[in-house]
Protein backbone atom coordinates (compact mmCIF):
# COMPACT_ATOMS: atom_id res chain seq x y z
CA UNK A 1 0.00 0.00 0.00
CA UNK A 2 2.83 2.45 0.59
CA UNK A 3 4.39 1.73 -2.43
CA UNK A 4 1.99 2.40 -4.64
CA UNK A 5 1.45 5.83 -2.78
CA UNK A 6 5.50 6.32 -3.39
CA UNK A 7 4.91 5.51 -6.67
CA UNK A 8 2.11 7.36 -7.21
CA UNK A 9 3.46 10.76 -5.54
CA UNK A 10 7.07 10.41 -6.41
CA UNK A 11 6.25 11.62 -10.32
CA UNK A 12 3.58 14.33 -9.09
CA UNK A 13 6.34 15.53 -6.67
CA UNK A 14 8.96 15.25 -9.49
CA UNK A 15 6.79 17.23 -11.93
CA UNK A 16 6.18 20.35 -9.12
CA UNK A 17 9.94 20.21 -8.95
CA UNK A 18 10.74 20.74 -12.36
CA UNK A 19 7.97 23.58 -12.95
CA UNK A 20 9.57 25.14 -9.72
CA UNK A 21 13.46 24.93 -11.42
CA UNK A 22 12.11 25.53 -14.98
CA UNK A 23 10.00 29.33 -13.44
CA UNK A 24 13.50 30.07 -11.77
CA UNK A 25 15.49 29.61 -14.65
CA UNK A 26 12.76 31.81 -16.63
CA UNK A 27 12.62 34.18 -14.05
CA UNK A 28 16.49 34.71 -14.14
CA UNK A 29 16.74 34.82 -17.78
CA UNK A 30 14.18 37.44 -17.62
CA UNK A 31 15.60 39.73 -14.88
CA UNK A 32 18.97 39.25 -16.50
CA UNK A 33 18.00 40.14 -20.04
CA UNK A 34 16.23 43.36 -18.61
CA UNK A 35 19.34 44.16 -17.05
CA UNK A 36 20.98 44.23 -19.78
CA UNK A 37 18.28 46.58 -22.04
CA UNK A 38 18.65 48.78 -18.82
CA UNK A 39 22.56 48.82 -19.52
CA UNK A 40 22.04 49.59 -23.23
CA UNK A 41 19.77 52.28 -22.97
CA UNK A 42 22.40 53.91 -20.13
CA UNK A 43 25.39 53.43 -22.76
CA UNK A 44 22.89 54.92 -25.30
CA UNK A 45 22.36 58.04 -23.38
CA UNK A 46 26.25 58.22 -22.66
CA UNK A 47 27.19 58.25 -25.81
CA UNK A 48 24.72 60.63 -26.91
CA UNK A 49 25.86 62.72 -23.95
CA UNK A 50 29.41 62.32 -25.26
CA UNK A 51 28.37 63.35 -28.65
CA UNK A 52 26.62 66.73 -27.25
CA UNK A 53 29.61 67.46 -25.21
CA UNK A 54 31.46 67.62 -28.40
CA UNK A 55 29.52 69.91 -30.69
CA UNK A 56 29.71 72.60 -27.17
CA UNK A 57 33.03 72.10 -27.10
CA UNK A 58 33.03 73.08 -30.94
CA UNK A 59 30.91 75.98 -30.78
CA UNK A 60 32.59 77.36 -27.06
CA UNK A 61 36.03 77.05 -29.17
CA UNK A 62 34.44 79.39 -32.11
CA UNK A 63 32.84 81.50 -29.58
CA UNK A 64 36.20 82.16 -27.39
CA UNK A 65 37.94 82.40 -30.88
CA UNK A 66 39.26 85.33 -32.23
CA UNK A 67 41.50 86.66 -34.62
CA UNK A 68 44.85 85.36 -32.29
CA UNK A 69 43.72 82.11 -31.48
CA UNK A 70 41.87 79.72 -33.74
CA UNK A 71 38.80 77.43 -32.43
CA UNK A 72 42.09 74.53 -32.68
CA UNK A 73 44.22 76.30 -30.85
CA UNK A 74 41.78 76.87 -27.66
CA UNK A 75 40.60 73.67 -28.05
CA UNK A 76 44.32 72.12 -27.16
CA UNK A 77 45.13 74.84 -24.74
CA UNK A 78 42.02 73.93 -22.53
CA UNK A 79 42.71 70.41 -22.78
CA UNK A 80 46.06 71.14 -22.06
CA UNK A 81 44.93 72.72 -18.75
CA UNK A 82 42.89 69.70 -17.92
CA UNK A 83 45.72 67.38 -18.36
CA UNK A 84 47.68 69.36 -16.22
CA UNK A 85 45.28 69.34 -13.49
CA UNK A 86 45.30 65.97 -13.21
CA UNK A 87 41.59 65.44 -15.10
CA UNK A 88 40.44 63.26 -18.11
CA UNK A 89 40.33 64.91 -21.68
CA UNK A 90 38.08 62.90 -24.32
CA UNK A 91 41.21 60.69 -26.51
CA UNK A 92 41.60 61.18 -29.42
CA UNK A 93 38.88 58.77 -30.83
CA UNK A 94 35.66 60.41 -29.01
CA UNK A 95 33.97 62.23 -31.08
CA UNK A 96 30.27 63.31 -31.86
CA UNK A 97 31.01 61.18 -35.08
CA UNK A 98 32.23 58.09 -33.05
CA UNK A 99 29.77 58.14 -30.86
CA UNK A 100 26.88 58.31 -33.19
CA UNK A 101 28.59 55.53 -35.24
CA UNK A 102 28.86 53.69 -31.59
CA UNK A 103 25.16 53.82 -31.10
CA UNK A 104 23.85 53.09 -34.41
CA UNK A 105 26.02 49.33 -33.80
CA UNK A 106 24.06 48.94 -30.77
CA UNK A 107 20.72 49.89 -32.09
Amino acid sequence: MQIEYFTALLPGGCAIAGSAITGWFTYSATASQNKSERYKRELIRAYKDIAAFHRLEERYTQALSSDAKTAESWKREVRKSLRLDRFDTPSDGATANGALARISEIE
